[in-house]
């Protein structure tokens, strides 16, 4: 969920939407959920790239893999 949430409005998700997310949408950042849940889902865009970018949003530092 941090993940859909924080590429939905491009940054941490809670700095854009009152806690707790899911009653706080506005119908069309839940449309954008639900729509990028499914590219997920169907492996049109990579899970991987977009935690990422979520972690580098919120400055985890990035696991490096051997």
């Amino acid at each position: 969920m941090r993940v859909i949430l924080d590429n939905i409005v491009g940054c941490a998700w809670y700095e854009v939407i009152a806690s707790p997310a899911y009653k706080n949408l506005t119908d069309e950042q839940a449309s954008a959920a639900l729509n990028l849940a499914k590219q997920i889902a169907t492996e049109s865009v990579s899970l991987h790239a977009l935690n990422q970018r979520s972690k580098k949003w919120r400055n985890k530092q990035l696991k490096l893999e051997f």
